[in-house]
C-alpha cells in the first residue's frame, strides 16, 4: 500500500516535470508523509547524472522537509520506519528519513532505527544516522544508554561507533571499560573529528552510574598528553561527578594525575583541575593550590584555586589567600584591564574564601569595589525551581520494569521514603507534578560581542509552567566580549533558562552553540515528578530505572 502511494506520486511528479520542468514541485495543503517524501524522492531523482557542482544544493533543497516533517509527529511514524528499511529507495532520502525519527523522537521509532544501525549491510553513515537519532528519542537515560552502548561493540564501521560515543555523552555509558578503550584508540594526542569524539566519550564516562568510571577517567587523563583536547571534558566530568554527590576516594596516584594536570595545564583546564581538587577536599592537594594561587597568569584560575583551597579549610591556605585578598587592588590580574568583564566576580570569590578561611572580612578596596559594583548590579537567587518539565509534551511516566518504585516525601535523595510499590512493567501511573530543579548553574563566555534573543521572566527563583508558557515580554541580551552567562537548567526545544544580572531569561542554550560560546561548565539540574497511586503520592527523580517517561 505505502509503496504503491509512492509509487503513484512518483508517476505523477515525473510526468508534470516532463511537462513543466522548470516549474516548482507542488505543495499540497495538508501534506502526508507519504507526500513529502514522494517529493523528496523526486528532487534527488531530478539531481541525478548532473554534474556536482549543479548537484551540490541537494541537501539544501531536502533540509525544509526535516521540519515538515517533524510537524506532523507521530502520524510520519509508520511511514518512515517502513521507508528506512527499504534498500531499493535513495540512500538520501532515507538519511533524511532517519534524521526526521530523531526530530519527531517518539520512542516508537526505536524498532526501526536499531535494525537499520545493526543492518551489516546497510550503508555505514544511514547506520550512523540511525544512531544520532537513537540519541534524540524520548527515552529514560537508563533506557537510552541500553539502546546505544550496543554500538560500542568491536567489529562495527568506525563512523557507528564514533556517533554511539557522541550520543552518550548526554546519557551516560554502562560499558566504562569499552568507551575508556575506544577513547584510548584514538591516540594520545588526538585532533580534528577525534579530539571531539574522545571528548565525548569522557563526558560518557562522566555521566555513568557507574562507580568504576572515575578510575577510567584518571587512567586517560594520564594517558593523553598535556595540552590534548580530551583533557578539559575529562577533567570537568570528574568535578562534576564529585557536584553529583558520587563517592570517590583517589589512591595517592590518582591523586598525583590530577596534581600533575593542575601543574601542566593552564587556562580552563587547570580551572577545572583546581575545582576538582576542591571537591574532592584532599589536604595533600594544599601545597599544589597555593602554588597555582601565586603563580596562575589567569585570573579565573587564581579564583578558582582560592575557592577550592577554602573548601579543603586547611589553616595552611589562610595566610596566602588572605594576602592575595588584601593585594587585589594592585595585582594587574583583577583590574578593570585585562581582567575585563570578569574581574569583579573573581575578585569577590577570593575575598569569601579568605572570609572562610578565618581571614579578616572582606574589605574590598576601592579599585575592585567600584569593579564589583558594576559587573555585579543585584545579588542571584541562590537557587532555581521550575515547575514544569524540561522538553515538550506532557510526560507520561510508566512503569519499566518489574521491581519496587520508591517515591519520596519532598523531591530529594535524602527525603523520607513515603511509599515503596512494586510496579508491573508497562503500567501507567498518575503524575500529579513536575519539578525541574537547578542544583548547580552552568557557566558559558562569550567568545565576541553578541546579541541573544531571550524571553525575560525577571529577577524569580521559582517559575511555574503557566508562568513560562504564558506571554511574557521579550528582550535581546547584549553580551561583551568575555562575559560569562549563567545556565540554570535546560526548557525545551534547544532553549535553557539563563540568569544575568538577576533577571531569568528563556534563551538559546550556550552549550549548543560552542563558535560563540567557551563552555566553562556545564549546569546540573534534576528532573523530579511527582506520582500518584491508589496508596498515595511522592516524588520520584526521573532518572530512576525504575521508570520510563513516555510524552504526549
Amino acid at each position: 500500500m505505502l509503496s504503491g502511494t509512492l509509487a503513484i506520486l512518483l508517476a505523477a511528479g515525473a510526468a508534470a516535470s516532463e511537462r513543466a520542468p522548470s516549474r516548482p514541485l507542488p505543495v499540497p495543503s495538508q501534506p502526508t508523509a507519504q507526500s513529502l517524501v514522494g517529493e523528496m524522492e523526486l528532487i534527488v531523482k531530478a539531481a541525478e547524472g548532473l554534474h556536482p557542482l549543479a548537484a551540490r544544493d541537494l541537501d539544501a533543497r531536502l533540509a525544509p522537509y526535516l521540519g515538515r516533517l517533524r510537524a506532523l509527529g507521530p502520524r510520519a511514524l509508520p511511514l518512515l520506519t517502513w521507508y528506512l528499511r527499504q534498500d531499493d529507495r535513495p540512500r538520501k532520502v532515507r538519511l533524511h528519513a532517519a534524521a526526521a525519527l530523531g526530530l519527531i523522537a517518539d520512542p516508537g521509532a526505536l524498532p526501526a532505527l536499531r535494525a537499520t544501525a545493526e543492518d551489516k549491510k546497510a550503508d555505514p553513515g544511514l547506520r550512523s544516522a540511525c544512531v544520532q537519532s537513537l540519541g534524540g528519542l524520548r527515552l529514560a537515560a537508563h533506557e537510552k544508554r541500553g539502546a546505544l552502548d550496543r554500538f560500542l561493540a568491536e567489529g562495527l564501521p568506525e563512523t557507528v561507533t564514533r556517533e554511539a560515543l557522541v550520543q552518550l555523552a548526554g546519557v551516560g555509558t554502562d560499558r566504562v571499560a569499552r568507551a575508556a578503550a575506544l577513547a584510548r584508540a584514538l591516540g594520545a594526542a588526538p585532533e580534528g573529528a577525534a579530539a571531539l569524539t574522545a571528548g565525548a566519550a569522557a563526558e560518557a564516562l562522566g555521566r555513568s552510574p557507574d562507580p568504576s568510571a572515575d578510575g577510567a577517567l584518571i587512567a586517560l587523563l594520564a594517558f593523553w598528553r598535556t595540552g590534548a583536547a580530551p583533557r578539559g571534558p575529562a577533567l570537568a566530568a570528574l568535578a562534576r561527578r564529585r557536584v553529583e554527590k558520587r563517592t570517590f576516594n583517589p589512591s595517592r596516584a590518582q591523586l598525583d594525575v590530577i596534581l600533575a594536570a593542575l601543574a601542566q595545564e593552564s587556562g580552563a583546564n587547570a580551572l577545572s583541575a583546581a575545582r576538582l581538587l576542591g571537591l574532592i577536599g584532599d589536604r595533600r592537594a594544599v601545597g599544589s593550590l597555593i602554588r597555582l594561587l601565586k603563580a596562575a597568569p589567569e585570573a579565573a584560575v587564581a579564583a578558582e584555586a582560592a575557592a577550592a583551597l577554602a573548601a579543603i579549610g586547611d589553616p595552611a591556605a589562610r595566610k596566602p589567600v588572605g594576602e592575595l585578598a588584601a593585594g587585589l587592588a594592585t595585582d594587574a590580574r583583577f583590574g578593570a584591564e585585562p581582567g575585563g568583564a570578569t574581574s569583579g566576580p573573581l575578585a569577590a570569590t577570593i575575598e569569601a574564601a579568605s572570609s572562610s578561611l578565618g581571614g579578616a572580612a572582606p574589605k574590598t578596596p576601592p579599585v575592585v569595589a567600584a569593579v564589583v559594583e558594576h559587573y555585579l548590579p543585584a545579588p542571584a537567587p541562590t537557587g532555581f525551581v521550575y515547575d514544569g518539565w524540561p522538553g515538550s509534551g506532557r510526560p507520561r511516566p510508566v512503569a519499566s520494569a518489574e521491581r519496587t518504585l520508591i517515591l519520596y516525601a519532598t523531591p530529594e535523595v535524602a527525603a523520607r521514603v513515603v511509599l515503596s510499590i512494586p510496579a508491573r512493567a508497562g503500567a501507567p501511573i498518575e503524575l500529579a507534578g513536575s519539578k525541574l530543579i537547578s542544583r548547580r548553574s552552568g557557566w558559558a563566555r562569550a567568545r565576541a560581542p553578541m546579541t541573544l534573543e531571550a524571553r525575560t521572566f525577571g529577577a524569580v527563583s521559582r517559575l511555574s509552567r503557566t508562568e513560562a508558557d504564558g506571554p511574557v515580554p521579550r528582550a535581546e541580551l547584549t553580551l561583551a566580549e568575555g562575559e560569562l552567562l549563567e545556565v540554570l537548567a535546560p526548557r525545551a526545544e534547544g532553549d535553557c533558562f539563563v540568569r544575568r544580572g538577576g533577571a531569568v531569561h528563556e534563551a538559546a542554550c550556550p552549550h549548543l552553540d560552542r563558535e560563540r560560546f567557551e563552555v566553562i561548565e556545564e549546569p546540573f539540574a534534576e528532573w523530579w515528578l511527582e506520582l500518584k497511586t491508589a496508596s498515595g503520592s511522592g516524588w520520584v527523580n526521573a532518572e530512576d530505572p525504575a521508570l520510563t517517561i513516555l510524552r504526549d
